[in-house]
């Protein structure tokens, strides 16, 4: 949303308060004037001058559909030793994920899909170095003594 001041030469000419009064619909505005529909209906957008003048502007709004946006899912990953000798223990709390792991040059160097819970991988055979872990939303480094 955006409001014109009037006069142009006003003390505050950018300057309003936004707020929103429910009405058949809900919905919310943020310090800059985005408005965000919450359910279907009608609202009413108020602007407030915020030199104290009680001077406000309205403009109803028709929210006619809300589409609800899908988080995405952050689980935890850890993994330990760091630095490790043989073995690197990794604790998911996802359900499922593809675990990988890369050398520093890009190289794959070792893949599963791993169900939530802990798992154990055997590193004995790589060289010594640092190495990313990567699963489907993070990605961990440690080092292979």
């Amino acid at each position: 949303m955006s409001a014109a001041i009037l006069p142009v030469d006003a003390d505050y000419s950018a300057s309003v308060n936004w707020s929103v009064v429910t009405g058949t619909g809900h919905a919310s505005i943020d310090e800059n004037g985005l408005l965000t529909g919450d359910s279907v209906g009608t609202v009413s957008v108020v602007a407030s001058a915020k030199d104290d003048s009680g001077i406000q502007g309205f403009l109803d709004v028709s929210v006619s559909d809300v589409t609800e946006i899908e988080k995405n899912d952050i689980y935890s990953l850890t993994l330990y030793p760091n630095p490790a000798l043989n073995e690197i223990n990794v604790t998911l709390d996802a359900p499922s994920s593809d675990l990988s792991i890369y050398s520093i040059a890009g190289v794959k160097m070792y893949d599963a899909l791993v169900n939530g819970g802990s798992h154990t991988v055997d590193i004995s055979s790589y060289p010594s170095g640092l190495y990313l872990l990567k699963t489907n939303n993070s990605v961990k480094t440690f080092i292979k003594e």
